[in-house]
């Protein structure tokens, strides 16, 4: 296995003996979970290996935990005893799930019980970290992922705590998805384990072949396609198209966010689709429209690359 698994705790308290770290970066550790915890932010950390096996980390030695906002995983979680260790409630690689009925679609094969939650209350998967200590008294917060916490939140968090008084604390991206990189490359990459989950690049994908629009295609291509759009950048394809579904038209990043899955859902299961072809939120065309929430626009385009594998026509 090559992609590691979440654990869910239920308190900072629970999480701190699944690791192994100094006692600055447990303070750093307690300032993120006392803005952000419970809710959709997953730190990583050196694992104690007596507690969590290679399988969860997909033998990396670190581990991700999350403490979830959700009353019935709350109530799972102390009921068990346990931390909980578990993927999304889908198919691997498959469209992450927003309602119940999501999950009952990728597993009407299987004997499953859905306690039912009901939707998520934000549209994708957490925020995912990586605390690292760069020399004594300076620390860095890597963003493996970025999700229902942002990086800018997560600087202004930074920037009003007493911590920094003590010891320095700064925010970096690793670089998501490398640029020019082949589909062959990227594969091989993904065969690699990796230190975050939801770091594949073929990743939250539909069953037929999808991409990100670069230039508007032949209308060849065009007439068995679905196309999901925002803010109506490509509401000139809309009957040329089999099926055509528009994130948001008022420009409303959070709302995107919050339809994403549904409608990648919807795309590969209409009748005579043979392919889904996705606004391409890094345009200029698109960054006109914005007027909500753009501080997530990352986070959200990193999804749609992933459902894409990087492919663009």
């Amino acid at each position: 296995m090559n992609d590691p698994l979440i654990v869910h705790v239920d308190s900072f308290d629970s999480a701190m003996k699944l690791v192994e770290i100094d006692e600055d970066l447990k303070s750093v550790y307690k300032m993120l979970t006392s803005k952000y915890w419970p809710g959709p932010l997953t730190i990583i950390a050196k694992a104690n290996d007596k507690l969590i096996p290679p399988i969860i980390t997909a033998t990396t030695g670190f581990v991700g935990i999350r403490c979830p906002d959700n009353e019935i995983a709350q109530e799972l979680i102390k009921k068990s005893g346990l931390p909980i260790a578990a993927p999304s409630a889908n198919k691997f690689g498959h469209v992450s799930p927003t309602k119940p009925t999501h999950v009952i679609s990728d597993f009407t094969d299987n004997e499953v019980l859905i306690i039912d939650g009901g939707a998520c209350s934000f549209g994708i998967e957490s925020t995912v970290v990586k605390l690292f200590q760069e020399a004594p008294g300076k620390y860095i917060i890597f963003i493996f992922r970025k999700g229902g916490v942002s990086e800018e939140s997560l600087n202004e968090t930074i920037k009003t705590s007493e911590l920094t008084k003590k010891i320095s604390i700064r925010v970096e991206v690793k670089q998501q998805i490398a640029p020019n990189v082949s589909i062959k490359e990227a594969e091989l990459e993904d065969e690699k384990p990796k230190e975050a989950p939801g770091m594949m690049l073929k990743h939250y994908s539909p069953r037929i072949d999808t991409f990100i629009i670069k230039n508007k295609p032949h209308k060849e291509l065009l007439k068995d396609a679905a196309v999901i759009d925002f803010g109506r950048v490509n509401e000139d394809m809309k009957d040329e198209v089999r099926w055509y579904k528009d994130m948001s038209e008022k420009g409303d990043i959070k709302e995107a966010i919050g339809k994403i899955y549904e409608y990648l859902r919807q795309a590969e299961s209409t009748e005579g689709t043979k392919r889904v072809l996705l606004v391409n939120m890094n345009s200029e065309e698109v960054a006109k429209k914005i007027v909500k929430y753009k501080e997530h626009l990352d986070a959200l385009f990193d999804r749609m690359i992933r459902a894409a594998a990087g492919k663009y026509i």
